[in-house]
């Protein structure tokens, strides 16, 4: 790494990682409201992790359904 690299004002590692999530997370609710949830679970959700969402079972496959199912009933949300 050279001086310039660490002292030209320009974005850390850090900020350029937070930077990197917010644009994820953007294109994320961009493809949802979209109706491409099942796209959105493919590139983005790890199907063996947890949500934290109380009113659907444990697992993404049910968080997953309603979703679609929310935007049968309100595509234009």
């Amino acid at each position: 790494m050279t001086k310039s690299d660490t002292n030209s004002g320009s974005t850390s590692h850090g900020e350029n990682a937070v930077h990197d999530r917010k644009q994820v997370a953007v294109k994320f609710l961009q493809l949802v409201v979209a109706g491409q949830i099942d796209e959105v679970y493919r590139k983005y959700v790890d199907l063996r992790g947890k949500h934290h969402n109380p009113f659907f079972p444990a697992g993404f496959p049910a968080l997953q359904k309603a979703m679609i199912e929310n935007h049968v009933q309100f595509p234009s949300k």
